[in-house]
């Protein structure tokens, strides 16, 4: 999580890069998360090129509303596009 002040400065980014190289220098083939649909984060990885391979409904719950969530995979050593 990136503190309020700092977002939209690239941070995440600059990070996921580096964590994405160390990653394929240590022969990890696929990075897994998992994420609330329709937030900040899942636009994020959707752009950083994660996509989607399952959808849970009721994932999350946050002030009385339910919230389904999307795990999501990127395969290394594949750019996205």
């Amino acid at each position: 999580m990136i503190a309020p002040a700092f977002r939209g400065a690239g941070i995440v980014v600059v990070a996921f890069e580096r964590l994405r190289r160390r990653a394929q220098e240590l022969g990890i083939d696929c990075l897994t998360l998992d994420v609330r649909e329709g937030s900040r984060a899942h636009l994020l990885w959707t752009a950083l090129g994660f996509e989607s391979f399952g959808v849970m409904d009721d994932y999350a719950r946050y002030n009385g509303q339910s919230f389904r969530g999307h795990f999501m995979a990127m395969r290394l050593g594949v750019e996205p596009d």
